[in-house]
């Protein structure tokens, strides 16, 4: 498991963290954040986790204005992908991810940030 703040250091297009609720009870272990961008864009985050692993996760980050720029979910109802369950929602429909976890998401960003 990573931590978010150590994710997040020295990335400059991220204005804030806006909340962090994290809360482990017993093998279980939940997050969920929001982010807020230098350009106002929000990135809101919801994982769940067993011991050390991903069970399942959300990542959808969303203009200033409430416009879907790109989610990211391994909700297992997309079952012609051959990233399932790992997708990602766009403009265009439904995709196929390879990002399928935070670390790989902010990475993501950072690229179009960066380009």
């Amino acid at each position: 498991m990573y931590e978010i703040k150590q994710i997040l250091q020295d990335k400059s297009y991220i204005q804030t963290l806006e909340y962090l609720q994290e809360e482990r009870k017993k093998s279980l272990f939940s997050r969920n954040g929001k982010l807020i961008l230098n350009n106002y864009s929000i990135l809101y985050i919801r994982e769940l986790w067993k011991d050390e692993q991903l069970l399942k996760y959300s990542y959808y980050w969303f203009t200033a204005n409430n416009k879907l720029i790109m989610g990211w979910d391994n909700a297992p109802h997309h079952r012609e992908l051959d990233s399932f369950p790992h997708h990602k929602h766009s403009e265009k429909g439904i995709e196929p991810s390879t990002e399928q976890n935070l670390p790989d998401v902010i990475e993501y960003i950072t690229r179009l940030f960066l380009s």
